[in-house]
């Protein structure tokens, strides 16, 4: 909801305004309130993942259930990670991609 609501009403949030940062379409436009949210989801899509193996695995007592859930939300960040790592030029995330966005600097 926060990333949602301060993406979506002016392209940062307190940290990106700290530091001077604007998350804007690929084209330069800024963003929608429907991409900023759809960017938060897909930002947040491994703890998502993890919360939903926990309620299931807890309510069928399966342990399994959690750690394929946390293995899958690993697995997301990790993806984040490498995504920003082998875009050299633009440093665009997973999540970036998805939506179809990309952070620049405005200092």
């Amino acid at each position: 909801l926060y990333f949602g609501l301060l993406h979506g009403w002016h392209g940062q949030s307190v940290g990106k305004m700290v530091g001077k940062l604007r998350v804007i379409n690929m084209d330069g436009t800024a963003i929608s309130q429907s991409t900023a949210f759809a960017r938060a989801v897909a930002y947040t899509a491994g703890n998502i993942i993890m919360v939903i193996a926990a309620i299931i695995g807890g309510l069928a007592n399966n342990l399994v259930i959690i750690e394929i859930g946390a293995f899958a939300a690993g697995g997301w960040g990790l993806a984040e990670v490498m995504f920003a790592l082998a875009d050299t030029r633009t440093q665009r995330t997973l999540h970036d991609r998805i939506c179809s966005t990309r952070v620049i600097y405005e200092g």
